[in-house]
């Protein structure tokens, strides 16, 4: 369907749905409020093996995909530092900037025209390389820095990848320089504003995933504890990472990635309310995990908190487990019997679009997007078919919900929370 309604102008301050447009007027653009549905691409839909962009993908979901489908309001995609800091203490004007550009000068591209798509990107900032070669050191730390790094092992026989030292002090002031630079970086052939101050990147996120346990217990001069508090602690001195961000980025929302132990999260997410940070993980599922309301509880529990849904910015993913089975990872036990491929919108029993909506309250809803549940199609895994799932471009492109003119966010929770940036 055709755009023009969803190419609402730029507001200066956010609605309770927020602007759905941008690209308009000069200065800093504030309220950077986009609630609503995103899809999220994994590296091998992004890149070839060579590590050049899959060009045919690209243009499939930029010029197709996104600007076609009502409901999306952007891309959420992981970087990582190594990746463009890849050269020891240069200009950041000859860092490997070509992913951040390509995104940006694409979703540019979209708002062109007769028909412009005001879409976004979320960038999400990766601290584990899982290449356990050397060599993956260097897609996490600029070349110069890979002694600061420590190797984690799930099978306790060999190194797996890396992580990076984030409680050292040289690490911290390299971090905070790199994210200055980029929130400063201008993509060319856009809108000459720098990616802070302008209206294609809207979110920066710290890596969503549960820290591997360190190999033969060694975090090369640290410890578990020093490496959660590099993630989101103050120091006495230097920035712990998410700290960095919030002063790297004052006109972008910042969110905590939050699927690590309840007790560090115990510890983490008082801490969310008072510096501004919102909160970003990676299942909505009913799994035990993730639902277990003892203490410490777990991660979704605080989602369900009005004193969290209503005061910090929730970005809640739906992938891989989600789309399998309504119990997630639980299911994983017996999956013939209990892979149960959930509705993603049913008028009752359980569902993931009123799920992450009325029960989570997220304000973001990113979307993986993984085969066959994307574009629809058999599905097999270990040997069992469990038949033909739809497709969730479909679903979007269709449901009424998601497809309302006067509701930019697709039916989620739209109001802006008291402290969303």
């Amino acid at each position: 369907m055709p755009f023009s309604a969803f190419s609402i102008a730029p507001k200066s301050k956010p609605s309770a749905a927020g602007g759905g447009g941008g690209g308009g007027g000069g200065g800093t653009v504030l309220g950077k409020w986009y609630p609503g549905h995103y899809i999220k691409l994994e590296q091998n839909t992004v890149f070839n093996t060579d590590g050049s962009f899959k060009t045919a993908n690209l243009n499939t979901i930029f010029n197709n995909e996104l600007k076609n489908t009502f409901c999306l309001r952007g891309i959420k995609f992981v970087i990582s530092w190594g990746d463009i800091e890849n050269v020891a203490n240069a200009d950041p004007a000859t860092w490997n900037w070509s992913t951040v550009d390509e995104f940006v000068q694409r979703l540019y591209a979209i708002r062109q025209g007769a028909n412009p798509k005001y879409a976004r990107v979320l960038f999400a900032l990766n601290y584990r390389s899982d290449i356990p070669a050397a060599s993956g050191k260097l897609e996490i730390v600029p070349p110069d820095l890979t002694a600061k790094t420590w190797a984690w092992s799930q099978n306790g026989v060999s190194a797996q990848g890396w992580y990076i030292n984030l409680w050292d002090s040289v690490i911290q002031a390299r971090l905070k320089t790199f994210l200055q630079a980029f929130a400063n970086h201008v993509v060319p052939g856009t809108d000459g504003k720098t990616l802070d101050q302008g209206d294609y990147f809207a979110g920066m996120a710290t890596l969503e995933s549960a820290i591997r346990p360190a190999y033969l217990n060694n975090y090369n001069g640290g410890s578990l504890a020093m490496f959660q508090n590099g993630i989101i602690k103050s120091f006495a001195s230097g920035d712990s990472l998410i700290k960095s961000m919030k002063t790297a980025f004052p006109n972008t929302p910042v969110q905590f990635g939050g699927n690590y132990t309840r007790s560090f999260m115990a510890a983490a997410m008082p801490l969310l309310n008072g510096m501004k940070v919102g909160l970003n993980t990676p299942n909505g599922n009913l799994s035990f995990g993730l639902n277990d309301t003892g203490a410490p509880q777990s991660i979704l529990v605080y989602a369900k908190d009005p004193a969290y849904y209503n005061s910090i910015l929730l970005q809640i993913e739906a992938q891989g487990d989600d789309y399998k089975a309504s119990t997630g990872i639980d299911a994983r036990a017996n999956k013939a019997a209990l892979y149960d491929i959930p509705p993603y919108y049913a008028a009752s029993g359980y569902d993931l679009l009123n799920r992450w909506r009325n029960v989570l309250h997220t304000h973001y809803m990113i979307w993986q997007r993984n085969e066959p549940f994307w574009s629809g199609g058999n599905f097999t895994e270990d040997g069992i078919n469990f038949g033909t799932v739809p497709s969730i471009l479909t679903f979007m492109q269709t449901n009424s919900i998601l497809n309302n003119s006067s509701d930019p966010a697709g039916g989620l929770n739209s109001t802006p929370p008291t402290n969303w940036i």
